[in-house]
């Protein structure tokens, strides 16, 4: 009984821990790259935001960043969808066009759940400079707070 604890214990931590540390995750943008953490700026705030190009709440959050892109500027930005390449570029176009800190990605093997957790849109995960998530939010939030998490260490 005890080992079985024990068991239980270290699963659960080990699960934990990972959930709180960039994952190694893949994605793939409009000219078929893959977009891994390696090929994201080092030394850097990440923030991952899930999303569908027609979710209202979605559009929300794009348009807010947008408005404070400037404060923004120094934060990578990955916007992740299961959405065709056409729909999350014409997002790109609206929302993201000269801001070369946002990554527009397709989620093409349905696995941002395995990697992230499981999320129900909008959500955003963000990353400090050493890629220890600092705040997990499931709806539309302020930029300010986005920013404020950016800067939280643990």
């Amino acid at each position: 009984m005890k080992f079985f604890s024990f068991l239980v214990i270290t699963l659960l931590f080990s699960f934990s821990a990972a959930a709180q540390t960039l994952p190694d995750f893949s994605f793939t943008n409009a000219k078929k790259e893959k977009i891994t953490p390696a090929a994201l700026p080092q030394n850097k705030p990440i923030v991952v935001c899930y999303f569908d190009p027609f979710c209202e709440k979605c559009i929300t959050q794009a348009a807010a960043i947008k408005q404070h892109a400037a404060k923004l500027s120094g934060i990578t930005i990955v916007y992740v969808s299961w959405a065709e390449f056409e729909d999350i570029e014409a997002f790109k176009k609206k929302y993201f066009t000269g801001m070369p800190n946002v990554f527009m990605c397709k989620d093409d093997s349905f696995k941002f759940d395995t990697w992230f957790g499981y999320s129900e849109l909008p959500v955003i995960y963000v990353y400090n400079k050493a890629r220890a998530r600092t705040a997990a939010f499931t709806t539309v939030v302020a930029v300010e707070e986005i920013l404020t998490a950016c800067k939280k260490t643990l």
